[in-house]
């Protein structure tokens, strides 16, 4: 059998970028971005959308300029040599493992809001555990099975989206859009924080470049896979936003969970029991995209032999069980921790100060390595890649200054690992 048989294509690229994306927190996130607001709150999401596209780009065209896993690693490491590279992706690590574990606290949270069992220690630890097991399990066994398992859940998750948005439109009542901008919503300071708060929902598909390996034709596919999922995401927030203004008006600032009270005023409990369930399955269908490419910066490391050697190891199924299994083991103790929140907030931060090498990498492949061309060019000159170096810096003015030293901390403890392996091979 051919060997690229059973590799992602085009549009599970694209499931895989939906399933990373859309987790449960787009059930709840329309209220938040009401309260700050109101109406103009649409606004709020439409900017988001186009920065999220403008780095999509980016990373679209650096994609599509390689064919193997590493993502941001790879790109630094071409661009600015071996320690940069290093540094950036023993950080993309961390921040791949720490995202994940918050995920699979986040799934089983999610499901304490069916029984209340899951609020006792014990049980929610147990299911922790048996929740990594089984992920564990299933990207070892093979990219196939994963592939299968990543699409049905994703078109699970979407189904009551669609059906939401599908019913929904008929319900809306204009006067609840009024005023359209309220008094000052639109100041910098608030309009600013609700962007940023909108924009943590579009994340996910900066990590696609990080499993390429497992692509078929990733140059060509990754790229335009990249910007479909952005695009379609984004279409689908929007509406989220306009149709749950619509059916809720002003009650949609006080609601908890705002999808769910939407739909259950227009549908009845079916239309409240559709969402609940949606809800729970975006959540595990997060985990599994997580859990697939959480592993790959460690792997792409090692292959390159900066890091021990089994962790790019495969296995019959031809997948990195080593780098799976490590990977697995520090989420899971990351995720007992109790401090997984504050360690989601650094890998936040760590997810912006990425994008700046990575966008400067794409600078210098432009100039400095004109000889590699890539099927995917972001139009307009260096505006795009520019404009998303100066979103970075002033997302990152955001932070806290404990969150600052945490992040520099943690670039420094990677330096002696470094040239302990720069020396050895």
């Amino acid at each position: 059998m051919d060997k690229d048989s059973n590799k992602l294509g085009f549009w599970s690229i694209v499931l895989l970028g939906i399933n990373g994306i859309i987790g449960s927190g787009i059930f709840l996130l329309p209220n938040n971005a009401y309260k700050s607001m109101g109406t103009a709150s649409i606004l709020a999401f439409l900017c988001a959308m186009i920065l999220a596209l403008f780095i999509a780009l980016v990373i679209a065209e650096n994609a599509s300029l390689f064919n193997d896993d590493g993502g941001p690693y790879l790109y630094t490491k071409e661009a600015f040599g071996d320690f940069v590279g290093y540094e950036i992706g023993i950080v993309n690590w961390i921040a791949q493992i720490v995202a994940f574990a918050t995920v699979v606290n986040g799934f089983v949270t999610t499901l304490s809001g069916v029984s209340s069992i899951f609020n006792d220690s014990i049980v929610k630890n147990i299911t922790i555990a048996i929740v990594f097991l089984l992920l564990a399990i299933l990207n070892i066994r093979g990219l196939k099975l994963n592939r299968n398992v990543n699409n049905i859940l994703t078109i699970s998750k979407l189904v009551p989206l669609v059906l939401f948005l599908a019913i929904g439109i008929f319900f809306l009542n204009g006067a609840h859009y009024q005023p359209i901008v309220a008094e000052g919503v639109l100041e910098p300071n608030n309009f600013s924080q609700t962007i940023f708060l909108i924009f943590y929902a579009f994340g996910g598909f900066e990590s696609l470049p990080l499993v390429a390996g497992e692509m078929k034709n990733p140059r060509k596919n990754l790229p335009r896979a990249i910007v479909a999922t952005i695009l379609m995401v984004s279409l689908i927030y929007v509406l989220l936003q306009i149709v749950s203004i619509g059916i809720l008006g002003s009650d949609l600032a006080n609601s908890v969970v705002p999808v769910q009270d939407a739909f259950t005023k227009i549908a009845g409990p079916f239309g409240g029991a559709i969402v609940a369930a949606g809800t729970i399955v975006a959540s595990a269908g997060a985990c599994v995209a997580g859990a697939f490419w959480m592993s790959r910066p460690g792997v792409a490391m090692s292959e390159n032999k900066m890091l021990p050697q089994f962790l790019s190891q495969k296995n019959k199924f031809d997948m990195p069980h080593y780098g799976i299994i490590v990977s697995m083991v520090i989420a899971f103790l990351v995720s007992l921790s109790g401090s997984f929140v504050f360690l989601s907030q650094i890998s936040s931060v760590i997810t912006f100060v990425i994008f700046i090498p990575t966008t400067l990498a794409l600078i210098v492949f432009r100039f400095k390595h004109k000889e590699r061309k890539g099927a995917f060019t972001v139009k307009g000159g260096l505006t795009i890649p520019i404009l998303v170096i100066i979103f970075s810096v002033i997302l990152l003015t955001q932070t806290t200054f404990v969150q600052w030293i945490s992040l520099i901390l943690t670039f420094m403890v990677a330096i002696p690992f470094y040239f302990v392996y720069y020396r050895r091979n």
